[in-house]
């Protein structure tokens, strides 16, 4: 143990000393809103949801080994924002006892004590959320490296590995299928998950230790250099780091940013309005903020009897989701149905236990602290309604390319029907008028 005051806690039995400049606060823990889609946990915990300090989201985890509820939470700032780790006590402060173990919150979350301010504030929905390129970070050998998520299909767990010896990268298995391997920038291992690029199905998948997370790098933060061996990408992380962007068969070659035609307009955060309308749908245990520009109808709950259980081949409609499926509960029979999708672009359709239209300020909307991948890849934010969870806003553009193929089928298993068609939205009378108030 290092030299300084410590707080001595304990986790399952174990005592640990924890340097108290790395801790913001200590707070009771308190039952956080579970992520709607669950989220890979970072190795040694377990992401137990989004919880609240001094009216801040903080992503609460428990380590391994923290079984029962309850305890207490020490709360630590990093670049990602705010975490609270769960402990079973906080025993007191201790200037030096040498018979007790260190433990470093940034073992679990990069950064993570070292008092860094959290992020900027999401963009306004629908506001310019598109400037700059969304990069997934991913680990990879101890080493960070971001890659286009545009130009990923997706991620899977590797299943089995065939290594060559003295042959370079090995084989593994995806999907069930054989694939030839490599390492972003060559970093060797024995990887658990694929990045599966968006290209031809026999181009090489991409081995990597984990996602980190999905983040959007404005121009500015991108650079190009030479060397003796070409010339290398990189762009600036959001604690500041340096993150190379390798040269994976061309995957980098559109993160390049181009000089604007035009200078660009006013930014809607300066001269827009100071709030906008939102409508909030109840899913289960959840809440999900939705902009009014993503609604395209609001069915009766009538309108649940034209569902069809199956699509025939060549015939129109719409995927209807229950999301209360995913927590193996069902809407109740006054359900709405949501059709939900860009304007002349495919749409699906949610059955929410409710529908109201609200109205919140800008700075009601706080980055997911820590986000796990995941969840970050269909929502971008947060907010604190009254008397309620935290609700998660919903990505005007959802990234699925970074969900893993056992997240697809969850919500494929979601699946309640299809809509035999999808109404205009100006026809439909329930959007033209939509007060402030729940829809009856």
């Amino acid at each position: 143990m290092g030299e300084g005051r410590h707080l001595v806690i304990a986790i399952g039995g174990e005592r640990f000393a924890v340097d108290a400049l790395r801790v913001t606060a200590v707070a009771d823990a308190e039952p956080p809103t579970p992520l709607p889609v669950g989220g890979a946990s970072p190795a040694g915990v377990r992401v137990e949801g989004v919880g609240r300090f001094a009216g801040r989201p903080l992503l609460q985890v428990a380590p391994d080994g923290v079984g029962r509820p309850g305890g207490r939470l020490l709360v630590c700032a990093g670049p990602g924002g705010l975490a609270g780790i769960r402990v079973d006590r906080v025993e007191g402060l201790t200037d030096g006892d040498p018979s007790l173990p260190s433990l470093d919150p940034g073992q679990w979350l990069p950064g993570l004590g070292a008092g860094a301010a959290p992020g900027p504030a999401p963009p306004p929905a629908g506001d310019a959320a598109d400037d700059g390129i969304l990069f997934l970070f991913l680990s990879v050998g101890g080493t960070t490296v971001a890659l286009p998520a545009g130009r990923i299909a997706r991620l899977a767990e590797v299943e089995r590995t065939f290594d060559r010896p003295g042959q370079g990268a090995p084989v593994v298995v995806v999907e069930g299928r054989l694939r030839a391997a490599r390492f972003p920038g060559g970093a060797p291992g024995r990887q658990r998950w694929a990045v599966l690029p968006a290209g031809p199905p026999d181009e090489p998948v991409l081995l990597i230790d984990r996602p980190l997370g999905l983040y959007r790098v404005p121009p500015g933060a991108l650079c190009r250099t030479a060397g003796p061996d070409g010339d290398r990408l990189w762009c600036r992380a959001p604690d500041g780091s340096l993150v190379e962007i390798p040269e994976a068969d061309g995957m980098t070659t559109a993160a390049e940013p181009a000089a604007p035609d035009v200078a660009p307009g006013p930014s809607r955060r300066r001269d827009g309005p100071a709030s906008r309308p939102m409508l909030c749908l109840d899913c289960g245990p959840h809440r999900i903020l939705v902009p009014p520009d993503l609604v395209r109808a609001i069915a009766d709950p009538d309108a649940r009897a034209s569902v069809l259980p199956r699509r025939r081949r060549g015939e129109a409609g719409i995927p209807l989701l229950d999301p209360g499926r995913l927590t193996g509960e069902g809407a109740g029979r006054g359900a709405r149905v949501v059709v939900l999708g860009p304007a002349g672009g495919p749409g699906a359709g949610v059955i929410a236990d409710a529908a109201a239209l609200v109205t919140l300020p800008d700075e009601a909307f706080h980055p997911i602290p820590y986000a796990p991948v995941w969840p970050a890849a269909l929502f971008d934010a947060v907010a604190a309604l009254p008397g309620g969870p935290w609700a998660f806003r919903l990505r005007p553009h959802p990234v699925f390319a970074a969900l893993p193929a056992g997240l697809r089928r969850r919500i494929a298993g979601a699946l309640a029907g299809w809509l035999p068609g999808a109404p205009a939205p100006e026809s439909d009378p329930a959007v033209a008028a939509t007060p402030a108030r729940e829809f009856a």
